[in-house]
């Protein structure tokens, strides 16, 4: 072979990106060109074993691990025999497919991450239209790939949101290339539901976006067990009337809007008779069902703007907004006396009979503040049921001042008692028509040390 074409041909071995080796018919490389020097990552690999595998009659690529000092590596070889000199050797040309590898790798791993995550995910091009989605997101909206594909994004669409919703939407994915955030979307079969949606965008290698990709997951029970914690925690249990927490916050609104509106509303605190003694007869299942039954008698009673809450015990308070007058607490109250004071049927046919005693304090007339109102309720109520019980009274000033007296006498004797200073009397008891001394009576004296 002339020299200058045998210079040429080693210039253009050297410049193929793949690499070419000759070896003897022992593995003993007789030649390799640069580019098998780098993919064996050995110089000078003349005269070197370098162990694969030679297939004279391989028409096919084989594939092979490469174990190299950077790690193992994938190869793709093809082998001829050729007469080198007289004796038989082979050429064999190597394709580094390490990176194709891995990326294939990547890929298949990402097919499986895609169609078997949780959330749904949806491609779409930038005419927003769907090009691509996973099985979640058929088990989430009920849209089969084939209805899917091509549709326009929006075929999820609700209807909850405004435009400026998804104007700040793709803005925040345009300055960002993402937004997150909740979303109410519509399935196939027309529900409604919430979802936690993410959208990136995806760019080409210029820079430009070439695609968008939407993962959502569905927060429908998320959404529902929050609901129903905060319904527990602003609800009695047994009753499902709202609770004090509740009540005192319904307070608050009414008081802002009464003095914003200057208008008046009631709080009619109501304590029932005689609960104790169902609770003592026939046992706390028979007290639960009454109070079930109370609180739906209540509720059915009143207008949709008015509050039932129940307190705790056999303990009702009813907020009683928007009035015109302060007579109508009082009517509200005496037909709640009326309508529990009726016969009430309960299971196993138990005929229980109760009453009821009304405390009612009037905004703006009796204070200003929820707990205050509440406490001045309370007073009332109080002084309801030391009148005989199956009444009302309305707070008033004296009511509250004969209430703390009561609770100051009562503290001052429990101190006195501790004190020592209770003192034993012993007063003769006598005939009045012999004169002498029959008997005598034992009392008790309080020797207090502010009034005597």
């Amino acid at each position: 072979m002339p020299k200058e074409i045998h210079d040429n041909l080693h210039l253009i071995l050297d410049a193929i990106t793949d690499g070419v080796v000759m070896v003897d018919s022992l593995g003993k490389v007789l030649y390799a060109n640069q580019s098998a020097e780098r993919i064996f990552e050995r110089e000078y690999l003349i005269g070197k074993t370098l162990g694969i595998p030679i297939n004279p009659s391989a028409t096919i690529p084989q594939e092979i691990n490469l174990v190299r000092p950077s790690g193992i590596g994938w190869a793709e070889l093809r082998s001829a025999p050729i007469v080198w000199h007289g004796t038989q050797a082979y050429v064999i040309g190597v394709r580094d497919i390490t990176e194709s590898k891995i990326t294939d790798t990547r890929l298949r791993q990402a097919a499986t991450i895609f169609e078997n995550t949780r959330d749904g995910v949806m491609v779409v091009n930038t005419q927003l239209r769907i090009t691509h989605i996973n099985t979640a997101f058929t088990d989430i909206t009920g849209y089969t790939e084939a209805e899917a594909i091509g549709q326009r994004a929006s075929l999820l669409r609700s209807g909850r949101h405004n435009a400026e919703f998804f104007r700040e939407m793709w803005q925040s994915i345009v300055m960002t290339g993402h937004w997150q955030g909740e979303i109410w979307n519509r399935r196939k079969n027309g529900e409604v539901y919430p979802e936690l949606l993410s959208i990136s965008a995806v760019t080409d290698k210029s820079g430009e976006v070439s695609n968008y990709v939407g993962v959502f997951a569905d927060i429908s029970k998320i959404k529902a067990s929050e609901v129903h914690l905060d319904f527990l925690a602003h609800h009695d249990p047994l009753t499902r009337l709202p609770n004090r927490l509740l009540l005192l916050s319904r307070l608050e609104h009414a008081l802002k809007i009464a003095q914003r509106e200057q208008k008046m509303f009631a709080l009619l605190m109501l304590d029932l008779d005689r609960f104790k003694e169902v609770n003592d007869s026939f046992g706390h299942l028979a007290g639960d069902e009454l109070l079930q039954q109370i609180a739906q008698r209540l509720s059915s009673r009143l207008r949709g703007v008015d509050t039932v809450c129940r307190l705790g015990g056999d303990e009702f308070t009813i907020l009683l907004e928007d009035m015109s007058q302060p007579e109508d607490a009082a009517l509200v109250a005496n037909d709640i006396i009326n309508v529990l004071s009726e016969p009430w049927q309960l299971s196993e046919n138990i005929e229980v009979r109760i009453g009821a005693s009304v405390g009612i304090s009037l905004y703006p007339d009796h204070g200003d503040e929820p707990e205050q109102l509440l406490q001045q309720a309370d007073s009332a109520l109080y002084h309801a049921k030391s009148q005989g019980r199956g009444c009302f009274k309305y707070f008033s000033v004296a009511i509250t001042q004969a209430a703390r007296l009561r609770m100051d006498i009562e503290v001052r004797l429990r101190r006195g008692i501790n004190q020592g200073e209770l003192r034993v009397f012993y007063q003769p008891q006598v005939d009045i028509n012999t004169g002498r001394i029959v008997g005598a009576e034992a009392l008790v004296r309080w020797q207090d040390p502010l009034n005597g």
